[in-house]
This record gives structure tokens, sequence and C-alpha cells, in this order.
């Protein structure tokens, strides 16, 4: 019976190792875990923050753009002006040159001179 109590104490001995090799296994992989969570959680706010800079970065942009696209249509609408402002001065230096070529013509069908009257 003694011997079965050294076997039942050594086996018992034997199991409570095998609890604490566990329990600091289980407590180390613990660690490990807590540790893996933090380091996702940084790496889950470093994105979070990359992605909110890129939108900020975007919205730059896109003012930007919205401003360049803005000046190109007022440029556009400036020229057309201009360009209507040309066609009717120069339509308008038409029909002078007309003028001036039916009273030189008319001159010269009568020999005096352009202009004078």
């Amino acid at each position: 019976m003694a011997r079965e109590i050294r076997e039942l104490r050594s086996a018992l001995d034997s199991a409570n190792a095998e609890v604490e090799t566990t329990h600091a296994d289980a407590v180390r992989l613990q660690g490990e875990r807590d540790d893996a969570l933090r380091d996702a959680d940084d790496v889950r706010l470093q994105i979070l923050s990359e992605v909110a800079a890129a939108r900020d970065d975007e919205i730059r942009v896109q003012e930007r753009l919205d401003g360049a696209l803005r000046m190109v249509d007022d440029g556009r609408g400036q020229a057309s002006e201009e360009q209507w402002r040309l066609i009717e001065e120069l339509e308008a230096l038409h029909e002078e040159l007309a003028v001036c070529r039916q009273e030189l013509a008319e001159a010269r069908q009568t020999g005096r001179r352009p202009g004078g009257g």
C-alpha cells in the first residue's frame, strides 16, 4: 500500500508539474496573443491614419482641380467673348473696306480723289 501511495504521489507530482508547465505555456501564449492584438491594433490605427491622410489629400487635390476647371471655364468664356468682339470688329473693318473700295472705284471713274468729295 505504501508503494501504491508513492506511485500515486509520484503520478500526482507529475500531473502537478504538467499542470504548471501547461499553465506557464498558457500564460506565455496569452502574452503572445496580447502582443499580437496590440500589434494588430497599432497596424489598424496606422492604416486608418494613412487612409484619413489620403482622403484629406484627395479632398485637397479635388479642390485644386475644381479651381483649375473654374479657371479654364472662365478663360474659355473670356476667350469666347474676345472672339466675338474681334469678329464684330473684323466685320466692321470689312464693311469699312468695302466702302473705301466703293469710293475708290467711284473716284477712279470720275477722276477725283477718294474721300475728298
